[in-house]
């Protein structure tokens, strides 16, 4: 075919959707597409506080690259007008390219469609202010190009959300399989700290803090595996909300019917941030939601450290549920020196000894020594949860003291004796995490 044939050979009806005076208006402001990319990005940075620190607050999203976003949303703006069309296959193909991006990052996709909004707000002024002396572009731009500017930014939003949404489960996948092999080396290959660092890294947790672990007696149905899922996105989505940490940001896992988390003590505080973190306990436990009781760990780093603040988490749960029913937060600190004493078998067998001597006598003085000590050994308060008279319990201390050959006064034998009232607490015997 000829040029000249070329030439006379009709414009696509697309092409014409629009008037040749508009049509030379919007060609010129595609000319300046970078001059109107810069004007979107600095009206976005203005009006959308979630884009005000992108690069430093969303995981690094650069100034350069907002830039080229911009840029590309406005020469898709500008070919879809030309053509009055929808944008092509390919154009929302990199539209939700960026959604994608957005959130690998995490920005919120409401401020996502925010900064869609005032960059279409400036297309639309952009042509109001260049039509302004031509009555009849501006009734075009009216009845004609309003109606398409927001099919247009419709369209548009729509390819970002399903990039974004898309994004974001595969991001829930990869952080499932992450979390998942992070727990399996440390329940199963503490040894491996290249592997332990490699996952805490990827997965944005701050490994070299300490961390205690709390394990939560929770309603969970194992069976029903959506209702599972559901509940536990529920009770962690509770947790980060009280502590203030990005859920995603979270190490958890179901383990031996309790859930487990593991949360940064503030500033490496470990002793101030070990007691913080049971004050927020209280908060969880015992309400209306689905967690029951709460054991808490002591803190500690490292993967043997995280395996051993949940062992230690689990057994504060076990124990103190079964010695305190109606305390629901048990702090494994309340319970470490019986535990570690429970480990050395010969105090172990001599804690024995000492209840087998109290189990002689015709009363039951382990009871009266429990609920003494559970008193915070206020004799008063203590005769009274044991519905005797003050002189009766005072009768009944004398008489542990001569059995054990023991003074109650001394905090030898009152760290002796708590050992091994906590050890007959934890009969049946402990189950570890598996």
């Amino acid at each position: 075919m000829s040029k000249a044939v070329e030439q006379a050979a009709p414009p696509p009806v697309e092409a014409v959707r629009i008037s040749p005076a508009l049509r030379r208006i919007v060609l010129g402001l595609a000319a300046e597409d970078r001059i109107t990319a810069q004007q979107g990005l600095d009206a976005i940075i203005d009006q959308v506080p979630e884009y005000r620190d992108a690069e430093r607050s969303y995981g690094g999203e650069s100034v350069q690259e907002m830039y080229g976003h911009c840029l590309l949303t406005t020469q898709v703006w500008y070919r879809s007008l030309l053509r009055f069309g929808e944008p092509t296959a390919a154009d929302l193909e990199k539209m939700k390219a960026i959604g994608g991006h957005k959130g690998r990052l995490s920005i919120p996709v409401g401020a996502l469609l925010q900064a869609l909004r005032v960059v279409s707000i400036l297309y639309w002024d952009q042509l109001i202010a260049a039509a302004e002396n031509d009555a009849a572009i501006s009734n075009e731009l009216l009845t004609k190009v309003s109606r398409f500017l927001l099919h247009h930014f419709d369209v548009v939003a729509q390819a970002f959300s399903r990039g974004y949404y898309d994004e974001q489960q595969r991001l829930i996948l990869w952080r499932d399989r992450l979390r998942s092999d992070l727990c399996g080396v440390i329940f199963g290959n503490p040894d491996d700290r290249a592997a332990f660092d490699e996952y805490t890294l990827a997965l944005g947790i701050e490994a070299g803090l300490p961390h205690a672990a709390i394990a939560l007696r929770a309603k969970l149905d194992l069976s029903d595996p959506t209702e599972a899922a559901d509940a536990l996105h529920e009770i962690v989505a509770a947790v980060a909300d009280l502590v203030q940490r990005p859920e995603d940001r979270l190490l958890y896992a179901v383990r031996y019917g309790h859930v487990l988390l593991w949360l940064p003590m503030r500033g490496g505080d470990a002793v101030c941030g070990e007691r913080q973190l049971s004050e927020q306990c209280e908060r969880l436990a015992g309400g209306k939601g689905k967690i029951a009781s709460i054991g808490v760990g002591l803190p500690d780093v490292g993967p043997h450290g995280f395996r051993r603040s949940a062992d230690q988490a689990v057994r504060a749960l076990e124990t103190g549920g079964r010695a305190r029913s109606m305390i629901r937060v048990h702090r494994y600190v309340q319970y470490a020196v019986e535990d570690m004493a429970a480990q050395a078998p010969s105090f172990a067998r001599y804690c024995e000894y000492l209840l087998e001597r109290l189990a002689g006598d015709e009363t039951d003085l382990a009871e009266t020594l429990q609920v003494y000590f559970d008193n915070e050994q206020q004799r008063k308060p203590a005769a009274h949860a044991l519905n005797i008279h003050p002189n009766t319990l005072t009768y009944r201390l004398s008489r542990i003291e001569a059995l054990l050959g023991a003074r109650l006064s001394d905090t030898g034998w009152i760290a002796t004796l708590h050992a091994a009232l906590g050890m007959r607490r934890q009969t049946p015997a402990r189950r570890p995490v598996r």
